[in-house]
């Protein structure tokens, strides 16, 4: 009998080590509390006053044993077995030996988890024992008897749940974790240990700021509660931080292993110790081999050291190249695998052309610290060799691991062969051969009760001969074992490997593989053969979904497919890999991938099945397309990101006639997910297959137009350009002011959302009225329209909300912070930051993200709390390094060093301020290089050195009046005024301040006063020195 206490209770007659079995009703009230009773520690007797104190708490009955016995004969009338219970001089219990809890089969996992060092295997076994949790333990009773099992296991439970999690960080990207962390923070405030893992996950994700924010509250939240300092494992973490010292993530998801990994325990370490020694190392053998398994070993093991942070990028679906810069989609792949989009770009405006792929991927990489796995290169071998030449001389701080059929045939590159696993010698225990090995494991897989035994190992060590100790093949051939016995697979596989006589060219190891596959398929039924080859059409994966619609035929009912593709998982033909928060996705080994291909040809099936495949994605992408602007949002995001490849190979196919459904499908993802060059080349493409509708081609050309501007390559049109091409949607037309708003051209912008919103009114269209009012709320800011500005900022993110659309709320948000900021709300401001960076997080739009930090580090700035600040601006970079998004790290740099100044670390505040002053000189863009002189002026006069600083303010002060723009003229004087005052001139200074606020007042924006120091610190100065009265004479002569 099987008793669940970890939650509701429950009985029923299945053991730990059955399927199946019936529920027992225990319904009566007093007899389920006997049962827990006598469940709290199982086989140990509880007396008879005990049971009677608690069945009868308010007091017994006047035959109290007698009202006992009958509740214990009820309890065993309702378990079926009166044996069950059992009576001796110490009271009733349960018979130990048949009654099994599943808190027992909890302390069992969770101590098999502590003895199993295989991060894999340990989160199974934790997986396995936190599931077992339906609620609370022993849920229904309060008394206090239940009391010191049910704390046993709660904190067994909540160790086990930092075991999973600390698992989970080392095997995973930390950035999905900071959700759980957080919610399970908040249930734990005091534990030590899920705070560090808190950290942890934030500081990895690039989060500093918050890190040192939970920190804090953690320290604080101890000190109420008890007085004491945090553990020293956070002071030191905490400390870590504070020296910017703490581990960044790697970037690009591992992939995560399905089965263990055999045999290849020296070859990791020798991988590992070749890239620690190297930056190029290339796993190269046959196909079939295990160089990818073995890649994503080593990638796990320097990721879960610290070593490195790891980017896995997956090659092998990228289409051999066809054109004059074959590199460039090759280096796609790698931004894609960073999570490097494209960005609006920086003045100046426009480009000439895009800027390649290669040049974005240099600027990504400087300064990172990191390995990039290129994992199946044999394809693209030539343009992979010339991209990691190119990136290896200009970083480095980059190490490259490579998989390939042939080396990259590069100067330092360390070859590494993957030879197939160890094959047993005569006279040797074939339990120690590493083929060996992996042919019991997955034949263990499928026959739980198989083993190796003296019966059977000399045939199982001549199967691992026969098949040349070749992984792939020896994984193929395991499940026949079910079928055929050991002996009955041997005499097959001496028929199935005699050369046939097209196979005669390939190298004997190629032909023991591809014989294999060939066997394998035969083998199968027809209709498992027609799946498997039409599963072959997808491109980076598929889920049972998709195979059901693109592989059902005539000949394969849809609701047959998903039974088939079980089975062919079952026969090592297609690899299952099984997420934890979404669907199995299903994926073919690249040499099945290419044997299927063929026989996809030779059945005449190509058309037919790539047409199905065109038609089932385009409408995946239709469904989509509308629900990204509601609350399935971030949901879809991860669906059309996962399924992203399959969504492009559609787009990109020859003569597709849903290549324009997919691409009009796509423009709002390709905006959120930043992928403005590749909407570029696609719209482009298919531009001419609209000419027959020209108001479609119009709409497709505009929004072409759209991302060029977005990309830099193209200037925004006027709206005067579209007087004669008929009408545009309102829709296209918000997208064009959104467009000519990020790259900061002003006057366009506006005129196309003064377009756009009548537009969008007439069609009734309420997402694109509240992007159109977003857009036209950010125009306003800082001018005389600023009421109307936040009228339209409020509608909008009401609509917003009202839509469930949190990339809507992020960006309403903005504008509406910026009115608080300067109504001096700063708290106000903060939440609204807060909320759009949590909006962007969520989506994973690092863009905004980025800027949103930039956002709240101002305030904390402003707020004088430096420290925060320091660290929101240092979070900012890090999330715009890592993105790629240079108008990103142009803010952070600059945040960097406004606020290192502020903290007078004049030296450290050098660098940054002169590196954006270099970069806004290259540009010409006045509002940086305004700034940046007044920011170094201040830290010249600051220093004492009064020339520089007085030099360095003159040349703001003549770019502040090329500018126009009355602030930055009114901070050059106030930069002067200080330079007066530091040489004894204060009449000077008085009357160089008084002339700055007079400008200030003029445009209607006085210092704010979080923004008062610089001028606060030489007012203070002038009046000590003029005292009061001449001081406010010489200032307010400036004001009148």
């Amino acid at each position: 009998m099987r008793f669940g206490v970890l939650g509701p209770l429950l009985a029923d007659t299945e053991t730990a080590d059955t399927d199946g079995g019936a529920v027992v009703e225990v319904t009566e009230p007093k007899v389920r509390l006997l049962l827990a009773a006598l469940l709290v520690y199982p086989g140990r007797p509880v007396s008879v006053d005990r049971l009677v104190d608690l069945l009868w708490p308010a007091g017994p009955p006047r035959t109290a044993g007698n009202a006992l016995q009958s509740k214990v004969s009820q309890l065993r009338r309702a378990l079926g077995d009166r044996s069950l219970v059992l009576h001796g001089s110490g009271g009733y219990r349960l018979d130990a030996g048949r009654c099994h809890r599943d808190a027992d089969e909890f302390d069992e996992a969770i101590r098999h988890a502590s003895r199993t060092r295989d991060t894999d295997r340990r989160l199974a076994c934790l997986d396995a024992a936190l599931g077992l949790w339906r609620g609370d333990a022993f849920e229904e009773w309060d008394d206090p008897w239940f009391a010191g099992e049910r704390t046993r296991l709660d904190e067994l439970r909540v160790v086990a749940t930092e075991d999973w999690l600390e698992a989970r960080i080392a095997a995973e990207d930390p950035r999905t974790l900071v959700a759980e962390l957080s919610e399970l923070v908040a249930r734990h405030p005091l534990r030590p240990r899920i705070r560090v893992l808190h950290m942890r996950a934030l500081a990895a994700s690039g989060l500093r700021a918050e890190a040192l924010a939970s920190f804090r509250a953690h320290r604080d939240a101890l000190a109420d509660a008890t007085g004491l300092d945090p553990d020293p494992s956070l002071v030191a973490l905490h400390e870590s931080l504070l020296r910017d010292q703490v581990a960044t993530p790697h970037p690009g998801r591992i992939p995560a292993p399905v089965t263990p990994l055999v045999g290849r325990e020296r070859a990791v370490q020798t991988a590992v110790t070749a890239l620690r020694d190297g930056r190029l190392v290339t796993l190269t053998g046959i196909g079939g081999v295990g160089k990818t398994r073995l890649a994503v070993e080593v990638a796990h093991t320097l990721a879960t050291n610290r070593t490195l942070a790891v980017c896995f990028v997956e090659l092998e679906q990228l289409a051999p190249p066809s054109d004059r810069h074959p590199s460039e989609r090759v280096a796609e792949a790698v931004l894609a695998a960073l999570g490097v989009t494209d960005h609006p770009s920086m003045p100046p405006l426009p480009t000439a052309t895009p800027v390649p792929a290669v040049d974005r991927l240099d600027a990504a990489l400087t300064n990172r610290e990191i390995l990039l796995v290129l994992d199946n290169c044999e394809h693209v071998v030539d343009p992979t060799g010339v991209l990691t030449a190119r990136l290896l001389r200009a970083h480095p701080a980059l190490r490259v691991l490579a998989t390939s059929r042939q080396p990259l045939a590069l100067a330092g590159e360390r070859i590494l062969p993957v030879d197939p696993l160890e094959l047993p010698q005569p006279g040797d225990d074939p339990a120690g051969s590493p083929a060996v090995r992996l042919f019991v494991d997955r034949v263990a897989s499928t026959l739980p009760e198989f083993s190796l035994h003296p019966r059977n190992s000399d045939s199982i060590a001549q199967i691992c001969r026969r098949l040349d100790g070749i992984p792939l093949a020896l994984e193929l051939v395991a499940p026949r074992v079910r079928v055929l016995g050991v002996p009955g697979l041997l005499d097959r596989l001496d028929d199935r490997l005699q050369p046939a006589a097209t196979l005669t060219d390939l190298p004997p190891r190629q032909r023991t593989l591809h014989s294999m596959i060939d066997w394998s398929f035969s083998l199968l039924t027809a209709a498992e053969r027609a799946v498997l080859r039409r599963l072959a059409v997808f491109a980076g994966g598929f889920t049972a979904a998709a195979a059901r619609s693109v592989c059902s035929a005539p000949d394969v009912p849809e609701d047959a497919v998903t039974d088939l593709l079980a089975r062919l998982v079952d026969r090592s033909l297609v690899v299952a890999d099984v997420h934890r928060d979404g669907p199995a996705r299903y994926r073919l080994l690249a040499t099945v991938a290419e044997f299927c291909a063929a026989h996809l040809e030779a059945e005449n099936e190509l058309d037919r099945v790539t047409s199905r495949h065109s038609r089932y994605f385009t409408a995946l992408a239709e469904r989509a397309a509308p629900e990204l602007e509601g609350p399935e949002q971030a949901r879809l995001l991860a669906v059309l990101d996962e399924e992203y490849a399959n969504l492009r190979a559609v787009a990109e196919r020859p003569g597709n006639p849903e290549s324009l459904r997919m691409v009009e499908a796509l423009r709002w993802y390709w905006v959120l997910r930043g992928r403005y060059t590749e909407a570029c080349r696609l719209l482009r493409s298919v531009v001419a297959t609209t000419a027959d509708d020209p108001a479609r081609q119009t709409g497709t050309e505009l929004w072409h137009n759209g991302f060029e501007i977005l990309a830099g390559t193209s200037s925004p049109p006027l709206p005067g350009d579209l007087d004669d091409v008929g009408s545009v949607s309102g829709r296209t037309l918000w997208f064009l002011a959104f467009a000519a708003y990020a790259v900061v051209a002003m006057d366009t912008a506006r005129a196309f959302v003064d377009r756009a919103i009548p537009a969008l009114e007439s069609a009734g269209d309420r997402w694109g009225l509240a992007a159109a009012l977003c857009v036209r709320a950010q125009l306003r800011l800082g001018s005389d329209e600023a009421d109307g500005g936040r009228s339209d900022a409020e509608t909008s993110m009401a609509v917003f909300t009202d839509l469930g659309d949190a990339w809507g709320r992020a960006q309403a948000a903005y504008p509406l912070a910026i009115l608080a900021e300067a109504a001096g709300d700063y708290p106000e401001a903060m939440r609204l930051h807060q909320q759009g960076y949590r909006g962007a997080r969520e989506l994973g739009l690092w863009h905004p993200a980025s800027d949103r930090l930039c956002g709240m580090a101002r305030i904390a700035l402003l707020e004088h709390d430096v420290e925060r600040s320091l660290a929101l601006h240092r979070d900012a970079l890090a999330v715009a390094d890592e993105h790629g998004y240079e108008g990103g790290r142009v803010s952070a740099t600059i945040g960097l060093g406004l606020t290192l100044r502020r903290m007078h670390r004049l030296d450290e505040a050098e660098e940054p301020l002169r590196v954006m002053l270099d970069w806004g000189l290259s540009r010409d863009f006045l509002p940086v290089t305004t700034l940046m002189y007044a920011e170094l002026g201040f830290a010249a006069e600051l220093r004492g050195d009064t020339g520089a600083a007085h030099d360095l303010h003159r040349r703001g002060l003549e770019a502040a009046r090329r500018l126009g723009d009355v602030r930055a003229i009114a901070l050059a004087h106030e930069g002067l005024a200080g330079v007066e005052l530091a040489d004894g001139h204060a009449v000077a200074a008085a009357r160089l301040l008084g002339e700055a606020h007079a400008l200030r007042l003029s445009v209607g924006l006085p210092l704010p006063p979080g923004e008062r120091g610089d001028v606060a610190r030489i007012e203070s100065g002038a009046r000590a020195m003029l005292g009061d009265e001449e001081f406010t004479t010489r200032f307010t002569a400036e004001v009148e």
